[in-house]
């Protein structure tokens, strides 16, 4: 059985469906930060692909959330794209909390904390120049 196809069986169990849509799915928030910077680049997949030697079936992977990248292969994206990978920070937070914060990709807050970091690292780029 495809995993595309278990997913849509288990999400029809209401218990499971609320589980899974309240956990932190770390697969699709850096398939979507790639993609989203990928975007904000100017590249096709394919451009992207040709500058890190691989092909863009593995990039379209990468954007499907089919994998976890290595963080070796995060920073070549950054560094091909011009860009910087900030480390994660690993945050303690109670249930009500992870709930309402389920998925940071569409939550304001941290959208407002991803732009400020985007701001400091500009103004040390050019600094720097």
């Amino acid at each position: 059985m495809e995993f595309k196809i278990l997913k849509e069986e288990l999400l029809k169990n209401l218990e499971f469906k609320k589980e899974y849509l309240e956990s932190d799915d770390m697969v699709f928030l850096l398939s979507e930060m790639v993609k989203d910077a990928r975007i904000k680049s100017g590249l096709t997949q394919e451009q992207l692909a040709k500058k890190l030697k691989t092909k863009q079936s593995s990039i379209a992977r990468l954007e499907a959330g089919k994998f976890l990248p290595t963080l070796s292969f995060l920073q070549r994206i950054a560094k091909s794209l011009g860009i910087v990978l900030v480390p994660p920070k690993f945050v303690s937070v109670d249930t009500e909390t992870r709930t309402q914060n389920a998925n940071p990709v569409f939550n304001s807050e941290w959208a407002e904390r991803e732009r400020m970091i985007n701001v400091k690292f500009q103004n040390l780029e050019t600094s720097t120049v």
